[in-house]
């Protein structure tokens, strides 16, 4: 999928020739670069990682490589998934500028935004006391309780994809528009749901 959005980044750049670049596209960039960098800690996870085995046939050295390139990898995650949100907020700000309560609400969107990726990014490096027992599992230690984090870091994600797909549409719904072209204009700025 990595290739397939690089494609349509491609396409996003090559449009904006005939006008001028915006800071919602190199967001937009730097989400990819990440997403890429995502994809190298994935091959690093089955190489120098060795996932797919037990963990009974690894040694110290191997669950420690494999835990320091599995943090990276939800830090990449996590950051191109807020990267992504951001940028098309920030899309949404230069197309409806002139509104300043759509302005004060994409404030809140990227503070919330702010907040999620700080948090989670903490409970993934943080998540076990002494910090290193992280990828040192064998030392003495306590951590958080890492199901209940991964599905409140799931559900919280869906929550902030909601809200911006749906940021836009009481200003879509406000124009003064046919119905049928209404809809398509809505439809457009919910494709992000995909």
């Amino acid at each position: 999928m990595t290739f397939v959005a690089s494609f349509f980044v491609l396409l996003r750049f090559l449009a904006r020739q005939r006008t001028s670049v915006h800071l919602d596209d190199w967001i937009c960039l730097i989400s990819l670069i990440i997403a890429f960098a995502f994809v190298i800690c994935n091959a690093l996870l089955v190489t120098i990682g060795k996932a797919g085995y037990h963990i009974d046939q690894y040694d110290n050295l191997t669950i420690q490589k494999f835990t320091q390139v599995y943090i990276a990898l939800d830090i990449m995650a996590v950051s191109s998934l807020c990267l992504t949100k951001v940028s098309i907020i920030f899309f949404y700000k230069r197309v409806f500028s002139i509104i300043k309560t759509f302005r004060v609400a994409t404030w809140i969107v990227y503070c919330l935004l702010f907040g999620y990726f700080i948090s989670t990014s903490c409970g993934i490096v943080f998540a076990s006391d002494p910090v290193e027992a992280e990828w040192k599992p064998w030392l003495p230690h306590t951590h958080i309780h890492h199901k209940a984090f991964w599905i409140s870091f799931s559900c919280i994600n869906m929550a902030l994809d909601i809200l911006v797909l749906a940021l836009p549409q009481p200003l879509v719904w406000d124009l003064k528009l046919p119905l049928r072209r209404k809809l398509q204009v809505s439809s457009n700025f919910l494709l992000g749901g995909w």
